[in-house]
């Protein structure tokens, strides 16, 4: 990492492409679970928060609130990996098995 010092603060510039933002191939599988999780945690959220929830209103929040994680994960990282699509999927079960 090279240092830049001016009068009021030191700037850094990073040394590889990578401390930059970019997303190495190992790391794809850990945004996917963040976003998985995020989709459980708000789906939990709606369960706990809703005291009655018929079909179609649990059905709706589904649609508005957790599927846009899901889709958003299936579209950008695009897993090819079979343990990080059945965690989607789980997501998914989930829910079905809440309307149940």
């Amino acid at each position: 990492m090279t240092r830049f010092t001016t009068k009021l603060r030191t700037l850094f510039r990073p040394v590889s492409p990578t401390a930059m933002g970019t997303i190495q191939a190992s790391d794809v599988s850990m945004y996917i679970q963040a976003q998985v999780d995020k989709a459980n945690r708000i789906m939990g959220l709606t369960r706990r928060t809703y005291t009655y929830l018929d079909e179609q209103i649990f059905k709706f929040l589904f649609q508005v609130l957790v599927r846009p994680y899901l889709e958003y994960t299936a579209a950008v990282w695009s897993p090819f990996k079979v343990g990080e699509i059945e965690k989607i999927e789980n997501v998914r079960r989930r829910a079905t098995k809440q309307i149940i």
